[in-house]
């Protein structure tokens, strides 16, 4: 492995924690109510951009999914920096990790889709007027 294959699977291994950490963050901000309705970051369906209410409940919701495939990518560029730090020795290890949280953030992507019904319910069951009952 070159110098240049090196610095090309750490910079790309930086760049999938960074976007893990972001998802991550998102996640969380967005269900603690500290993101608002946008047309950029967030679960945007029909009914979750109704109202801020559905908005809300959607993201309190799925903010466990969301976080986990956000670290799923972290894990991911985490594997990807080790195998290039270590050499071609270990890159088939390298390979089968990543191949692993691959597989395991599409399978977490799948469930996430699957899991999109209980969240527009969710959204769908806000009040109208913006207050939770209770």
């Amino acid at each position: 492995m070159t110098e240049a294959d090196v610095v090309a699977l750490t910079a790309t291994g930086v760049l999938v924690v960074a976007a893990g950490l972001l998802l991550v963050v998102v996640a969380r901000r967005a269900a603690q109510g500290r993101i608002r309705r946008n047309p950029i970051a967030g679960i945007r369906t029909a009914a979750t951009m109704a109202s801020d209410e559905a908005w809300l409940a959607a993201h309190r919701e799925g903010e466990s999914l969301t976080a986990l495939g956000g670290w799923i990518f972290v894990a991911t560029g985490a594997v990807t920096m080790t195998g290039a730090r270590l050499g071609a020795e270990a890159a088939w290890l390298t390979a089968v990790l990543i191949a692993e949280c691959s597989w395991r953030s599409a399978r977490s992507s799948q469930v996430a889709s699957a899991g999109i019904a209980p969240l527009v319910r969710s959204a769908r069951k806000s009040p109208p007027g913006g207050r939770e009952p209770g």
